[in-house]
């Protein structure tokens, strides 16, 4: 105990002595501004708004021309923004202010993006979730086999076409739960979920 107090009192002396410097230095350079956080925060609004618009337009009609030119270019632009998301709150770490509302906001999009909520996530939520994903997986599984020898059907290319819109769309689930899993035990059982999921995903194809 006594050790503790000396450590505690030499931090505070510490603080007073650093404290006392500055107020001699009056020209010491100013704390540098945070990035541009909420230009960037603009800009990913506009592009969840813009991505959110064609989920609803690809949920009324998967086969309209306009939709289907739009449908491979989300996975990398998915990709992109979680990328640059990541960088922008590395840039932040300085700022807790910042960071904090820029998290906020981020949390915000990808409701609008996925629907789901960002919370912490407790471990029914991810069975929940892990369920769901392992459901649609089995869907994916069984298109497959059912059209194996009959791929030229526009039956097969509208299926297709609903499969990959909703793979751009667990990606999107994915990420966001990741986000939301705080808990390290519980992201290694989510983690490994996923990867047994993806394997049976990828098995469709051979």
């Amino acid at each position: 105990m006594k050790k503790l107090l000396l450590m505690l009192l030499c931090g505070a002396l510490m603080i007073s002595f650093i404290a006392c410097n500055d107020e001699k230095k009056p020209d010491q350079p100013p704390k540098a501004d945070p990035p541009a956080w909420e230009e960037f925060i603009e800009e990913y609004d506009e592009w969840a708004t813009e991505y959110a618009n064609w989920q609803i337009s690809f949920k009324a009609d998967p086969n309209h021309p306009v939709v289907m030119d739009a449908l491979t270019r989300w996975p990398s632009e998915i990709e992109e923004w979680n990328t640059a998301t990541a960088e922008m709150l590395e840039a932040l770490k300085d700022f807790k202010e910042e960071r904090a509302a820029f998290i906020a906001e981020v949390n915000e999009i990808s409701k609008k993006i996925t629907g789901m909520d960002t919370d912490e996530a407790t471990s029914d939520d991810v069975q929940t979730f892990l369920s769901e994903y392992d459901a649609w997986a089995d869907k994916y599984v069984a298109f497959y086999a059912a059209y194996a020898d009959n791929t030229y059907s526009q039956e097969y290319r509208d299926g297709v076409n609903n499969l990959i819109f909703e793979s751009i769309d667990w990606t999107s689930k994915i990420n966001v739960m990741t986000s939301r899993i705080n808990d390290a035990e519980l992201l290694v059982t989510f983690t490994a979920g996923i990867a047994d999921i993806a394997a049976k995903v990828a098995g469709a194809h051979k």
